[in-house]
């Protein structure tokens, strides 16, 4: 394993391929390749570096900067949306889908490691990565199958007692001002 170090590579023709042989690539100026460009191994670009066609990463790409794209990104063969405009984007940093019924069933999640079934309509998210202070913003909507006016989630509306954790939020499902087991529970964390 090698890795390939210069101050500027303009590849001829329209593909740059490094494949298994080498172990990374170290830009220092700048990196212009006309089409597509295959990485294997990792890439260091302390310059600019340009992509007429694309990137393809079979390892990690590590951005110590702004990474500006103007083209579309995909996450496997999903496109992920590219927004316009210039106020920031923050992105959900915990998310589940459940059943809240019976024994408590995730069906869905993204950073929740298990939901824990309170009490009748009373639940606590766990998140499998903590969060960096409890300083983040809790949406949830829930309804159920035999009657769709059931919801919105009441988030600790009813107790002083939920103080949001690092670790996990508990909150309710109320109906009529009583808590309720929802079919349909959706709760997001952002921060």
């Amino acid at each position: 394993m090698s890795t390939i170090k210069a101050d500027n590579i303009s590849p001829v023709g329209s593909i740059l391929n490094l494949t298994a042989p080498v172990a990374g690539l170290s830009v220092a100026s700048g990196l212009t390749v006309g089409g597509v460009a295959y990485f294997s191994g990792g890439a260091t670009f302390a310059g600019v570096a340009r992509f007429a066609a694309g990137v393809t990463m079979s390892s990690s790409l590590d951005v110590n900067g702004t990474l500006k794209v103007s083209g579309e990104i995909t996450h496997g063969s999903a496109p992920v949306a590219v927004p316009s405009g210039t106020a920031p984007v923050f992105g959900a940093r915990a998310w589940v889908n459940f059943n809240g019924t019976s024994t408590v069933a995730i069906r869905s999640s993204g950073n929740v490691t298990s939901i824990t079934d309170n009490g009748t309509g009373n639940y606590t998210v766990n998140f499998t990565t903590a969060m960096p202070d409890a300083n983040y913003a809790f949406v949830g909507t829930s309804s159920d199958n035999d009657n769709d006016s059931v919801g919105p989630v009441a988030v600790g509306a009813r107790s002083s007692t939920y103080v949001p954790t690092t670790t996990g939020r508990q909150f309710e499902t109320v109906y009529n001002g009583t808590n309720y087991d929802s079919t349909f529970c959706s709760v997001v964390i952002f921060r």
